[in-house]
């Protein structure tokens, strides 16, 4: 038995894709700059994936053109009995500038962090896990302005790394 499902959605503004996440939805104007965002769930294994990018047609439904020059996030996270810990987070940096630009939204960090904690609250889980650098370059400048609290707990993978967490309550 499959245990995978797929959701893909197209947006004109990010924000939407908070309030159209649990309904199929697709934009009026089918020709013109969208948002094209695709949910990946594994149920068996836990690990979900966003990915989000730029497309001019909602024609990308059958054919997903995500590719180095138009994605603009990818995000795989697992969810535990206590927390979602974020895998993977990867940001094109030109693609996030029109997107801010876009969207009128100043941190797309703000954004996925929000859009985690909601799933969260959902599964009555409190907190996000994050591993970053020891030289904590990438904690200082984004995770600990969002409220990440850093721990002394090293990665089980890298050394190098250390958790950082996120308290929801």
């Amino acid at each position: 038995m499959n245990s995978n499902s797929t959701k893909t959605f197209f947006v004109s503004n990010l924000k939407d894709l908070i309030s159209k996440s649990n309904k199929k939805w697709l934009p009026y104007s089918i020709f013109n700059e969208k948002i094209a965002i695709k949910f990946i769930e594994d149920e068996l294994n836990g690990i979900n994936i966003l990915k989000i990018w730029k497309t001019n047609t909602i024609f990308d439904y059958g054919y997903e053109n995500f590719s180095f020059e138009n994605f603009i996030i990818f995000l795989c996270y697992k969810k535990t009995y206590n927390s979602i810990k974020i895998e993977s987070l990867t940001i094109n940096e030109p693609n996030l500038k029109i997107l801010n630009e876009l969207n009128k939204i100043n941190n797309v960090i703000e954004f996925i962090i929000n859009f985690l904690k909601k799933i969260a609250i959902n599964i009555n889980i409190n907190k996000i896990i994050i591993e970053v650098h020891k030289d904590l370059y990438t904690y200082n400048e984004i995770y600990k302005n969002q409220g990440f609290i850093l721990t002394n707990i090293i990665s089980y993978d890298n050394p190098d790394y250390r958790e950082a967490r996120f308290y929801i309550y």
